[in-house]
């Protein structure tokens, strides 16, 4: 969870407990300002008050910082001022996102480990080709004998680096900025991007889980908060997540609008476990959507909850396996020639 993203869901908390206890939304507004210690912060949430002080809705004074405050943040808002229930609601909200956040710290840190190992490995390996070969380049000159493929291919690859380095650094770091302009101004990029991480092996699932998890969670809370089935699917078709899901949510806004049932026009767009299916649809049928939603976000963040754990236990081995193959490759390579003439002169 960013820096950020944790002092609103606190604001957020902390304003429930102060309308909850019968303080103006204004003096609540007042106490927090004067509690924060964060500069941005601080002048959000005067521009909040000074709007809400001239007449303005809470929800219309949020829905000004959208950085801040998300369209599901504004609505839920909305609902507590409309049903005078702005206490709950706020409350609720802060629940929601702490669980949707806890569930992103947990997707998070199965990636980290194999990401800082793989830094690591990068970093040796550079260090080996650009001190340690060269060395070993030496010793290799004056025993005036062929290498073995694999250590020409080692020490190209040193030469390489050593010559270019520089340039190819440059290179993928320009590249990386490109790539990433545009993964911000193209949809098509980030679908195609977005489909690739989503089937990658083991991550790709964990990823959809999580993914399903915070739709079926999020959608519970509006649903559970008052606020309409198409309205709800309208504020997760503009929120975060896999191009995937955001596509077919407002695919199947349009369906719900036109009649169609939930469980229906989910199972048509065929990107929906069944499990997901079945609780819309007994929901539907039971008139509990919202309970129901819950529960199968529940059910992923369990799956969610499993497969990190495993992670965690099959993925040190492999990883280590990996970077143990890499390194060691790269030694054995060095140290071939010199088994070579000791074989020879054996």
């Amino acid at each position: 969870m960013t820096r950020q993203r944790r002092q609103v869901v606190l604001l957020t908390r902390q304003l429930a407990t102060l309308i909850g206890a019968g303080i103006p939304l204004l003096q609540s507004l007042q106490t927090l300002t004067a509690t924060q210690s964060d500069a941005r912060l601080v002048a959000v949430l005067q521009r909040i008050r000074a709007d809400v002080e001239t007449g303005h809705p809470l929800s219309i004074a949020l829905a000004a910082h959208p950085t801040h405050f998300d369209q599901l943040s504004c609505n839920l808002v909305q609902v507590g001022e409309t049903t005078g229930r702005l206490d709950v609601l706020l409350a609720q909200l802060a629940s929601h996102q702490e669980k949707i956040q806890a569930l992103q710290g947990r997707v998070r840190s199965a990636m980290v480990y194999p990401a800082a190992v793989l830094a690591v490995a990068s970093v040796s390996m550079a260090v080996i080709l650009l001190w340690v070969v060269p060395t070993f380049e030496s010793i290799f000159a004056g025993l005036g004998a062929e290498l073995p493929w694999a250590t020409q291919l080692v020490v190209g690859a040193s030469r390489l680096l050593i010559d270019h380095g520089p340039a190819l650094l440059l290179a993928m770091v320009v590249v990386a900025a490109m790539l990433r302009r545009q993964y911000r101004r193209s949809a098509t990029l980030r679908l195609v991007f977005e489909e690739a991480l989503l089937r990658l092996p083991v991550l790709g699932p964990l990823q959809q889980k999580a993914a399903l998890g915070r739709w079926c969670r999020t959608l519970s809370t509006l649903l559970a908060a008052g606020v309409t089935l198409s309205e709800g699917l309208a504020t997760l078709a503009n929120g975060l997540g896999p191009q995937r899901y955001l596509l077919a949510t407002r695919w199947v806004q349009r369906k719900v609008e036109h009649g169609q049932s939930l469980s229906h026009s989910l199972a048509a767009a065929g990107c929906f476990p069944p499990m997901v299916l079945q609780m819309a649809s007994s929901g539907e049928a039971s008139g509990t959507l919202d309970t129901l939603l819950g529960r199968a976000a529940d059910e992923l963040e369990r799956a969610v909850d499993d497969t990190v754990s495993a992670l965690a236990t099959l993925l040190e081995p492999a990883v280590m396996l990996v970077l143990g193959l890499g390194i060691g490759g790269m030694i054995v390579a060095l140290y071939l020639p010199v088994f070579r003439l000791g074989s020879v002169m054996a």
